[in-house]
């Protein structure tokens, strides 16, 4: 899937299995032999193409790449004593969302701080691989998004229940000071508004990446069907929606983190 919106079109993946499916359905009846043949054809093409090198498999692919390189770069065996310049990069990088870390939650569950940066680092990965021509944005599609902020979710909830046990369950309980009368609606609404926090998560990230992106295909259609002067403005307009993309790409890692920060406090003591 190279664009957002190809998630939701329903294909077949090629011709063969297209034929292998109007065989294998056919109104007129196979032997058994060639029953077993058509779906064991379609069982491995399925597995080929829906498991191993699938679209978002290759792209995953190429995240874990550029992951490790990057790593390498920064952290390789003559750079422990003397560090070089990627490595003086990422760290200031490190020491940045440490620094919002210690903002937002303190020096309480730092042993989770690994965990909660290699997300950001994660997605703003594959936010800037994104914008590459002709590769595909992981994070503008739907299920990589919402797979992501319901890991996060449960993890945190998780954390929640290890480090609090049932006192976890404070947060649903509205402050003190609110009438009796409006405990129970305050109380329900506690409960959608946490659970709705993975559904938050993953859709704040889905839309704003592929609302940038299928804002550039709009306006990039546009160039080569219009006179020279108009098409060299929107050629500019591109390239300009084209930086803020990058900053958006950064931005959007760095909102998610910060989100995550925020629900992750609930998880080490409950606010009220």
């Amino acid at each position: 899937m190279f664009g957002p919106l190809e998630q939701f079109d329903i294909t077949i993946a090629d011709s063969i299995s297209f034929l292998s499916y109007d065989i294998l359905f056919e109104i007129e009846k196979l032997t058994f032999f060639e029953d077993l043949i058509c779906a064991l054809f379609l069982a491995c093409d399925y597995i080929r193409q829906e498991i191993f090198i699938n679209d978002f498999f290759l792209m995953f692919l190429r995240v874990i790449c550029i992951y490790i390189i990057l790593t390498w770069l920064a952290y390789g065996y003559k750079n422990y004593i003397f560090p070089n310049r990627w490595a003086i990069f990422f760290e200031q990088i490190y020491n940045f969302l440490a620094v919002t870390f210690k903002e937002q939650v303190g020096y309480r569950g730092q042993v989770h701080f690994p965990f909660l940066s290699t997300i950001f680092f994660y997605i703003a990965i594959i936010n800037l691989v994104g914008m590459i021509p002709y590769e595909g944005a992981l994070s503008s599609q739907a299920v990589v998004a919402l797979s992501l902020s319901f890991t996060v979710f449960f993890s945190l909830t998780l954390i929640g229940f290890l480090r609090q046990k049932i006192n976890f369950l404070y947060v649903f309980i509205p402050p003190k000071g609110i009438p009796l009368i409006l405990i129970p609606l305050l109380v329900l609404i506690e409960i959608v508004s946490y659970f709705s926090r993975g559904v938050s998560l993953g859709v704040r990230l889905f839309a704003n990446i592929m609302a940038g992106h299928t804002l550039l295909f709009i306006f990039s259609s546009f160039i080569f069907s219009v006179n020279g002067a108009i098409g060299f403005s929107i050629f500019v307009i591109v390239f300009l929606i084209t930086c803020l993309e990058f900053v958006i790409a950064l931005l959007q890692a760095y909102v998610f983190f910060v989100l995550t920060l925020i629900y992750f406090r609930d998880s080490i003591e409950v606010s009220h």
